[in-house]
Formats: structure tokens, C-alpha cells, sequence
């Protein structure tokens, strides 16, 4: 009995929790060797190191929580995924300590607070980085020069000399950001890769396209009022892509915002998320850090899910009940 009273015998679906997972691990690796490539052994230090933790954390807290762990949530791959997302958003002169400290946060509190894998209401990646971004900011903007530091491995230690500021998106060359190749975080910059992987999983099916499309249209209309922020005076279409392919949205809505456990589930409820999601960030944007703008209405909207899918459900049982009304008048 206690080995089967997790089971749910009455879903059907060739796609396992595994295989999903699995298959967004695989859509991250592109991004885990561009990191590799510009930012060389600190850049896979982190992220390796990240996916371990996340994943040993997981394991080591859901038998003392729950007295399950491996057994029972963690054969399905959400810690490496979550740790590797994670990773992928700090910038390359981060500390090991300082990403360790997000990766405690979002094991224990976001996860293990609500009963563990696939039962956590936040995504533990965006809620982790939001963490380091409030109690190290000044970690949070040590980047570095792509291809000049291959080897250093001091800022794992927080004693780097070749941290810089982030590129201006302004000055840049458009082929620049499509490869990624300026100071930003880890993997959130080359757009070419992220695109790709987002139509890898979608063929595969294994995530929602609803609210990332929701969310990016919305940021697109909305931009004219994003640019008296983020680019004073700039509202031209190469502006609009600049700000798309280089603010970390592009990342949010391929890794994110097509969750299947923190998302809303039906089409016009993800259509509501996003659309949510990108208002919220062109309210925040030029308020707080950009990193908090981009990733905290992440987390307001999956707070929201649930009651987002709620009156979509609801919303849409009226339209039929209304349809069929109809039909019998006549």
C-alpha cells in the first residue's frame, strides 16, 4: 500500500514526468556548452555544481521531510533541470557560496514546503535566482568578458579581477546577441540557441506554447512604454529585438512560462498568464533590478495559476452551456 498510494493508475500518456524532463535538460545543454565556450571552467563549474546541489538537496530533504526521496519524487529529473535553469541566469563571476545559498532557498523552501516534486506551486529556478538578486546584488553584477578568462576559477572563490559591468544592449550588434557573444549571465544571451531548443521542445511536446507567446506579443505591443525605460528614446524594430533577445524575457518564456506544473493548464488560461505576466514586467521594469522585473512577475503568476485556470474552466463550461441553450430553443 505505501508503495503504490502515490500512483495515479487513471493517467494515460506516453510523456512521464522523466521524459519531460529529460527532454528540458536536453533543450539546455546548447546553452550549458555556449556558457562553457565564453566563460570556460568557473561557467560549467557552476552549473554542474548547481545541478548537483539542487538534486542532492532535494533527495536529502524529502526523506527528512517526507520520509520518500529518491524513491518516490526525484527519479523524474525536476532538481538537475531546476538547478541547471538556475544556473544558466547568474552572471559568470558569481560565487560558488552565493549560488549555493539560491539552490538551499529554492530546495527547502520552495519545493519541500509543498510536498516536493510536482507539487511546488512556485518554479524553485526563478524563486532561487530572486533570492540571490536580493541578498547579493553586488554578486549579481560581476560579469565578465566572453572568451578572455577561460580559465579563471577565482570568482568561484569571490576573488575574480576580471569582472566587468554588463554590456549596454544599445551598443550592441544584433549578431552579437544572436550568438551571445557580450558580459551577461551564464546562458541566457545567445538567442539563437534558446530558439532553437524552444521549437526542439515543442515538436516534442513537452511544453505549453500559450503563455510564452501570450507573454512575448504583450511585451512587444507593449513596448513603446519598456523603451522610456530600458531604451530612452529607441522604439524602432532592431530597439524591439535588442530588448526581446537581450533583456532575459526570451529565456523566462522558453524555460518557464511553458511549465507544466507551476503553468495554467488550458490554452486561454496560459493566454491570461502571459499576457498577465508581461504587464506586470513593464511595471517593474526601471523600478527594480531588471533581473527582479523579468523574474518576480514569474513568480506572482504562478501564484495565480491556479485561480487562472479556475475561471478559464469556469469561463468556458458557461460559453457551452450558453451554445446548447441555443441549440435546443431553436
Amino acid at each position: 500500500m505505501s508503495k503504490n498510494r502515490y500512483l495515479a493508475p487513471f493517467i494515460h500518456t506516453e510523456k512521464s514526468a522523466p521524459h519531460i524532463y529529460l527532454t528540458h535538460i536536453a533543450a539546455l545543454m546548447p546553452c550549458v556548452a555556449g556558457a562553457f565556450i565564453f566563460y570556460g571552467l568557473s561557467a560549467i563549474t557552476l552549473v554542474v555544481g548547481c545541478a548537483a546541489a539542487f538534486m542532492l538537496l532535494d533527495n536529502a530533504f524529502g526523506k527528512m521531510v517526507r520520509r520518500d526521496g529518491m524513491s518516490r519524487n526525484y527519479t523524474d529529473f525536476s532538481s538537475i533541470e531546476a538547478g541547471i535553469v538556475y544556473a544558466l541566469m547568474l552572471p559568470p563571476g558569481t560565487s560558488i557560496i552565493v549560488a549555493l545559498t539560491g539552490v538551499l532557498f529554492g530546495s527547502f523552501v520552495v519545493k519541500q514546503f509543498f510536498g516536493g516534486a510536482g507539487n511546488n506551486i512556485l518554479n524553485p529556478a526563478c524563486v532561487a535566482r530572486l533570492c540571490v538578486e536580493m541578498l547579493f546584488p553586488a554578486q549579481m553584477a560581476m560579469f565578465k568578458t566572453p572568451l578572455s578568462s577561460w580559465f579563471d576559477v577565482t570568482s568561484l572563490i569571490g576573488r575574480s579581477d576580471s569582472v566587468i559591468s554588463a554590456s549596454d544592449p544599445q551598443s550592441l550588434f544584433i549578431v552579437e546577441i544572436l550568438t551571445g557573444n557580450y558580459a551577461g549571465y551564464l546562458g541566457m544571451g545567445c538567442a539563437v540557441l534558446i530558439i532553437a531548443m524552444w521549437v526542439y521542445q515543442i515538436l516534442k511536446g513537452t511544453v505549453r506554447i500559450y503563455a510564452p507567446v501570450a507573454y512575448l506579443t504583450t511585451l512587444i505591443l507593449l513596448f513603446p512604454l519598456i523603451s522610456s525605460k530600458y531604451m530612452p528614446g529607441e522604439t524602432s524594430i532592431r530597439s524591439i529585438l535588442i530588448y526581446i533577445l537581450s533583456s532575459g524575457v526570451l529565456y523566462v518564456a522558453v524555460y518557464m512560462l511553458g511549465d507544466f506544473t507551476t503553468m495554467p493548464s488550458r490554452r486561454w488560461g496560459g493566454v491570461a498568464a502571459g499576457i498577465l505576466c508581461a504587464a506586470m514586467t513593464t511595471v517593474l521594469l526601471g523600478r527594480v533590478s531588471d533581473m527582479c522585473a523579468v523574474l518576480a512577475p514569474v513568480m506572482a503568476t504562478n501564484f495565480m495559476s491556479f485561480e487562472i485556470d479556475f475561471f478559464s474552466k469556469t469561463i468556458a463550461r458557461r460559453g457551452k452551456i450558453q451554445q446548447r441553450e441555443v441549440k435546443v430553443n431553436r
